[in-house]
């Protein structure tokens, strides 16, 4: 096999991996409105909820920042995995209205995660989604503090401040009810 081959045949199994769980991801999220909510356990401030579709029951775990004031999102972070491949994929979702060419950040704890690009934005906000390294996972469960951060147009930052309260026992729980769903 050429020297190439195996990296790019790697990189393309990753990527069709990678886009089936952002589906999945945004499937839950579709579906929530319209779909039967098969299961919803809250876990402090995440939940995991399972949608009924098409005899499946895809599962992520989810966090959202609503503003009081106007009952808009502000921030949501949803986890889905895939136990078909032993893999997470995460998928933020951010206010119209920032600056994009700088990226956002996310901060756990005194750690901040390098290179984070917005993919898309459509009229229900600007979209983050990547494979969830085991890195960030491990951090995101054994954190106390995190926060986004986003800019205005005008290059000013914007703290997005979020709870990781239950997101250890939620991600235990996304993941067994992931496999179990798979094996049903």
């Amino acid at each position: 096999m050429n020297a190439l081959a195996k990296p790019l045949r790697r990189t393309v199994v990753r990527s069709t991996t990678f886009i089936g769980i952002c589906l999945l991801t945004s499937a839950v999220s579709a579906q929530e409105t319209g779909s039967q909510i098969g299961d919803r356990t809250k876990f402090q401030d995440w939940t995991v909820r399972c949608i009924q579709r098409d005899n499946a029951l895809p599962c992520d775990l989810i966090h959202q920042i609503i503003q009081v004031q106007t009952k808009e999102r502000v921030l949501s972070i949803s986890i889905a995995y895939s136990p078909q491949e032993n893999k997470d994929a995460i998928q933020i979702t951010l206010p119209l209205g920032i600056w994009l060419e700088h990226g956002v950040e996310l901060h756990i704890d005194d750690f901040k995660v390098p290179d984070i690009r917005v993919r898309r934005c459509d009229l229900n906000g600007c979209y983050v989604e990547a494979s969830l390294e085991d890195e960030l996972r491990v951090r995101l469960q054994s954190g106390a503090d995190a926060r986004m951060i986003v800019y205005d147009p005008q290059k000013n930052p914007i703290p997005l401040p979020f709870s990781l309260k239950g997101f250890a026992e939620g991600y235990q729980y996304l993941v067994q009810q992931s496999s179990y769903r798979l094996s049903r």
